[in-house]
């Protein structure tokens, strides 16, 4: 008797995981073979652990396990030249040392600008000439800004 013929018509079997037998075997094959995320898999392994009948749970997981088995002996090995890695490691190392060329281009440029726009704030805020006046002596004298002191009242 196989757990297909265990179940009770139109009785959902629900434990303790909230997973149904339904819905396990919806994701079975996933499951089999290992590519189900962590949560969907704890899902799953925590199903099939409990003790309740199954409906064709653990069939349908075996005969995942059975088929990827069964491709596995037929399908011929093929690994691949160490010329071919050879020629992708080169492709990976001049892409990303054209990335980094490219990248400190760029920070020198940016250094310059930096540069450049802090002298163009230093010398626009900086007078280019001295207010100069010129004393009745005939003496010229730099013209200093006066400062308004508070003065005190008593």
């Amino acid at each position: 008797m196989t757990e297909n013929e265990d179940r009770r018509v139109g009785a959902p079997l629900r434990g303790a995981s909230g997973m149904t037998c339904d819905a396990f075997r919806e994701v079975a094959e996933a499951f089999a073979l290992g590519v189900l995320d962590d949560g969907e898999r704890l899902a799953c392994a925590q199903h099939l652990a409990e003790t309740a009948r199954h409906a064709g749970c653990v069939d349908a997981v075996l005969d995942t396990q059975l088929v990827s088995a069964r491709l596995a002996t037929v399908l011929p090995g093929r690994s691949v030249r160490p010329e071919a890695w050879q020629a992708i490691e080169a492709q990976v190392m001049a892409t990303a040392g054209e990335a980094t060329a490219r990248g400190r281009r760029l920070w020198e440029l940016a250094d310059w600008l930096v540069a450049a726009t802090v002298v163009s704030l230093y010398l626009y805020g900086a007078p280019v000439t001295k207010p100069r006046t010129r004393s009745s002596d005939g003496e010229t004298a730099v013209r200093r800004p006066a400062i308004a002191l508070p003065v005190s009242s008593r």
